[in-house]
This record gives structure tokens, sequence and C-alpha cells, in this order.
């Protein structure tokens, strides 16, 4: 499958979940205005998975990476300010530990046959889930981190790609697929919160 393509596929199947009602909260949960702004941001997201915008001859930059930082910018709005030293905290390990796992593959060559840097993501995932309670936060450290890991990683000395790149297709995949994995972990451990909340409240 070719870059890019993921992600365009889960944000269609995000778009086809929230109008048939499965994701119906998911606006709410984000703290947005109303589910056409969910909509605006998606479709504008969606446009950005194919353009690529060349800065300077030595300089690419992929306009998903502008879609990143300000759908983080709107998620941190949202977070309480009680909260946000704790998110900053959070998404700062996030970035770093994303960055480092990337930077094996191209230092030893042992690991590029090993998907080090999605192993991580996916471990990142799971511990976001257990150190931010709300959707909101949990988004903003994801998208956060993962801002700071692309950064990171376009001004790394080690990347192989010549000059500075700033975001790929392949991150912007990684970046959709984690975020459509995280939202329905968050609902599916809603649901059975609520399943033994119920239980519990008839013994």
């Amino acid at each position: 499958m070719a870059p890019g393509v993921a992600a365009f596929l889960s944000i269609l199947a995000l778009i086809t979940l929230w109008v048939t009602g499965w994701f119906s909260r998911l606006p709410r949960d984000l703290g947005l205005s109303s589910g056409n702004e969910l909509l605006g941001w998606l479709l504008a997201a969606s446009v950005s998975s194919v353009v690529e915008i060349t800065v300077s001859p030595t300089v690419t930059l992929h306009v998903g990476v502008l879609w990143l930082f300000f759908a983080f910018l709107r998620l941190m709005r949202e977070v309480p300010s009680s909260s946000r030293l704790s998110v900053g905290t959070a998404l700062l390990f996030f970035g770093f530990a994303f960055f480092i796992a990337g930077e094996l593959s191209e230092f030893d060559p042992a690991w590029v046959l090993f998907p080090l840097q999605r192993f991580c993501l996916a471990f990142l995932i799971g511990l976001t889930l257990l150190v931010a309670p709300r959707l909101d936060l949990r988004l903003s450290i994801l998208t956060g981190g993962m801002l700071t890991g692309i950064i990171l990683s376009s001004l790394s000395p080690l990347s192989s790609t010549g000059g500075i790149r700033i975001g790929s297709a392949v991150h912007w995949d990684m970046l959709w697929i984690s975020m459509i994995a995280l939202t329905a972990l968050h609902h599916v451990l809603s649901w059975a919160e609520r399943k033994l909340f119920r239980f519990r409240a008839k013994l």
C-alpha cells in the first residue's frame, strides 16, 4: 500500500463512523463546537494526505504537519490549566521516545527489519490511555508527541533523506492509524466502565 493511503482510508472510516452514529459523542468529547467543525477538520486532513510543499531547494514540508500543529493547538485550548503541565510532560516523553525509536533504525542496520517505531507508538498509545482520563487529553498527548517527534526527526543529522524533510506520508499514516486506535480504545474502555458500573449497581 502506497504511503498516505492508510491515512486517507482512516479519515474516511472515521467520517463514516461519525455520520452513522457510532462516534456521535466525538465532537463533545473533543471539546469541539459542533459536528460541522469536526467534519471540517476531517475534510482538511483528507486533503493534507497528498500535499507536499517545497519551501526551499533543501526543505520539504508535508502539509499534514501544519494540520497536526493546528489540531494540537485546538485540542490544547480545551485542556484545563491544571492539567497542562502533566499533558506537556507526557507529550514530551511521547515525542522523544518516538524520535529515538526512529533514530535507532537509522543508526543501527540491525533494527531496519524490525518496525521499532511502530512498536514504540503502540506502547505509547497504551501508556496514554493509562495517564489521561479524557479523550481530548489523550489526543493532545498523541498529537503533541507526534509533532515533537516529527520535528526532531527532520532536524536529525542521521536522516538519510537529504536536506530537511518535515513530515512524510509515512508519518501521516502512523498518526491517523494511532488516532483511530486511540479513539476506538477510548470508547471501548468507556463502554466497559459503564457496563461495570451498572453491574455493580445491581449487586
